[in-house]
């Protein structure tokens, strides 16, 4: 795996820079075993990058759905990815340029636009609220 060596460390910046540029976030994961997240996190991406040529992400829906119940919002994939690209920096060191940030921001970037797409066509198929008393 591309950061296996560092990868305890790796996520654990990332969450740490995540929280510390949106500390409201934190309320999102009052109730996780962050140790966990850290790691499907991380597999979740690994699935993503080794998947890149057959187009075959890992089962985002999944993740889509378990998002929707913790309140995930639009803005909070912006943050993570800020908080990836932060991390990604620190952990290639002088092996990250503009060409390394701009293939990550378009991956990671792709894998948010999917997951929110997700997102939305499950709110569509939500009735609204108050449809079952009308």
């Amino acid at each position: 795996m591309w950061l296996q060596p560092v990868l305890p460390a790796f996520s654990q910046l990332l969450y740490a820079r995540l929280f510390f540029d949106h500390p409201e976030m934190r309320r999102l994961f009052h109730n996780t075993d962050m140790s966990q997240l850290q790691r499907m996190f991380m597999a979740s991406i690994h699935a993503c990058v080794n998947s890149i040529d057959g187009l075959q992400f890992p089962d985002l829906q999944a993740l889509a759905d378990h998002h929707a119940t913790l309140g995930v919002r639009s803005e909070h994939y912006d943050a993570l990815g800020a908080a990836l690209l932060w991390t990604l920096e620190q952990a290639l060191g002088p092996n990250w340029n503009s060409d390394v940030r701009d293939a990550w921001a378009a991956f990671y970037g792709n894998i948010a636009g999917f997951v929110r797409g997700l997102e939305a066509s499950r709110h569509d198929r939500e009735p609204p609220p108050d449809s079952e008393t009308a």
